[in-house]
């Protein structure tokens, strides 16, 4: 690892995998510019992580559609989102999410900011409001969507209406936390807080 010796690495790879330490093998395979051994003994032992964590940040977009592919074969299908929206497959990334229901909501929702495409937002709209499954989400999603897209007045639209019905049901807490989440929100981002907001809080 030091010296970042290639034929070093390749030894110790080949050492690894007599020892079936299988994570180093990787780990070393990838040091000793081995990367589709790496890769193939990552998927042949079910080791993508490890593989994941030595690739790192880089951009070979090509291995990561790999990953993908991978991972949505296992019905792995958050961690194939990931790394096809790294790819820039947002449809096929979004698409994926959704499947996971409302827990991978908040990916989603950080997705389609990404990809700023019309299409996919409103797909995403109208899965938190129930439109695609009859399923209405949670209201809070619909909030965090347009605060990513940047439409901060819709947003606080979005969360006075979300108040008022939390303070219908005696919800009082909830209510004034979101509100002060809203205005801080729009605080950080320099934008003045309308009146019907400061009304309720």
């Amino acid at each position: 690892r030091e010296t970042q010796s290639v034929s070093g690495a390749l030894l110790v790879a080949k050492y690894c995998e007599k020892q079936r330490n299988i994570r180093a093998g990787i780990e070393f395979l990838f040091l000793a510019n081995q990367d589709d051994e790496a890769f193939k003994m990552a998927c042949q032992h079910d080791e993508m992580e490890v593989y994941e964590k030595v690739l790192g940040d880089t951009e070979d977009k090509k291995r990561h559609i790999q990953i993908a592919e991978h991972y949505e074969k296992k019905n792995m299908l958050a961690k194939a989102a990931k790394h096809y929206g790294i790819c820039d497959e947002y449809s096929t990334a979004l698409k994926l999410y959704l499947k996971c229901g409302e827990r991978e909501l908040d990916a989603a929702i950080d997705l389609v900011a990404k990809s700023r495409n019309a299409t996919l937002i409103d797909q995403l709209v109208d899965f938190i409001r129930g439109d695609s499954d009859n399923v209405p989400k949670d209201k809070h999603f619909e909030y965090k969507l347009q605060y990513a897209l940047g439409n901060f007045l819709h947003a606080v639209g979005i969360a006075l209406m979300i108040a008022q019905r939390e303070e219908e049901a005696g919800n009082y807490k909830a209510a004034h936390a979101l509100l002060l989440k809203t205005y801080r929100d729009l605080e950080s981002q320099k934008l003045g807080v309308p009146m019907d907001l400061w009304r309720q809080l």
